[in-house]
């Protein structure tokens, strides 16, 4: 058996786990929160692969609207390195924990008297991932066309 010594993990890996599984922590407080017969009246490894399941669609939508955006690679090669990787999936997990901790705290300051549901928060929750996603693709689509514009502009004043 071996072991995974602590001390040579780089820092940035560090913190995409500790991101990562502070996402599962949101989810464990959604099913707390919202259903708390079923956090007492399942076992451990149900209640991680349901919160698992529950924040796993979300943290990919973030993940891949931070791929969009901050696509950083190597001009020559065209390989991305492990550390925008690792830089992706953490801002793409804080996403995800911002989006979560908003959709539970938001009906719970602006409509506090109204009887919370899971349905609502959730709702809030997938409209502001929607917003997320709508803006980053108008931003991606805004950068390629700058992008173009650039290179059009460029290629112009190489044949004159």
């Amino acid at each position: 058996m071996s072991y995974i010594d602590i001390l040579k993990i780089k820092p940035a890996t560090a913190l995409v786990i500790i991101s990562s599984i502070a996402c599962n922590l949101i989810g464990f407080i959604y099913i707390f929160h919202f259903q708390q017969d079923l956090f007492l009246s399942l076992d451990i490894f149900k209640l991680i692969l349901l919160c698992i399941g529950f924040t796993f669609p979300i943290n990919m939508i973030n993940v891949f609207c931070q791929v969009l955006v901050y696509w950083p690679h190597d001009k020559t090669t065209g390989i991305v390195k492990t550390e925008d990787w690792n830089s992706i999936i953490f801002y793409g997990n804080i996403r995800t924990i911002v989006d979560l901790a908003t959709g539970i705290l938001i009906p719970l300051f602006v409509f506090p008297k109204l009887v919370l549901s899971y349905s609502y928060s959730m709702g809030v929750v997938y409209l502001i991932e929607g917003v997320h996603l709508i803006l980053t693709l108008l931003f991606f689509g805004f950068k390629r066309y700058r992008v173009r514009r650039k290179e059009k502009s460029n290629t112009l004043r190489n044949k004159s």
